[in-house]
């Protein structure tokens, strides 16, 4: 798919039910795979999606209270190489499952990392990878109480339980000793 300058009307499910002679609803059973759709409908509707060069309409699909395929990153800052590094890392992993990030920095700014997951929770976002500015900061608690997953990156949510990504710095810090030991340092 190339971007072009003029934005043109893109393809419906109804004109992909039309071209494939189904109803809307058939295809749309098709798109998601579900059980009860004859093979020969099936391959009428992808063809019908290829020609058309037809693909979901994410927002309309997050009207209806179905997935955004999206999930939020909220980092503390950009310059920290160590932000960057995860940043990449999940980025990596949601383009190998077709999902979008969204990626925020709060500044370190308890205010800001708040007002930016308010914001992103409006976009219906499927999960939350936080790096927290404030740990023990007491809107999390209620960011907890969400229906939308929370992990935490590197330091644990302390008003919660969450899930929690961490490095074991003392264990790190004492291999990077040693190996520096065995180098003659």
């Amino acid at each position: 798919m190339g971007l072009s300058k003029s934005r043109t009307r893109s393809a419906t499910i109804a004109d992909v039910a039309r071209e494939a002679g189904v109803a809307p609803m058939t295809v749309s059973r098709a798109i998601n795979g579900h059980p009860h759709v004859k093979p020969e409908t099936l391959i009428k509707v992808r063809e019908a999606v290829a020609k058309l060069s037809y693909s979901p309409n994410q927002a309309a699909r997050m009207l209806m209270g179905q997935r955004s395929n999206s999930i939020a990153l909220v980092i503390p800052e950009l310059r920290n190489p160590f932000f960057a590094v995860v940043a990449n890392g999940v980025q990596t992993a949601a383009r190998s499952n077709g999902s979008l990030v969204w990626m925020v920095a709060s500044n370190n700014d308890v205010r800001i990392e708040r007002q930016e997951i308010e914001k992103l929770l409006s976009y219906n976002v499927d999960g939350i990878l936080l790096i927290p500015s404030n740990p023990g900061h007491r809107y999390l608690k209620d960011l907890l109480r969400t229906n939308v997953p929370v992990v935490s990156i590197d330091l644990p949510i302390e008003s919660g339980a969450a899930d929690s990504v961490v490095i074991e710095n003392r264990r790190s810090a004492q291999e990077a000793v040693e190996h520096l030991i065995g180098h003659g340092c």
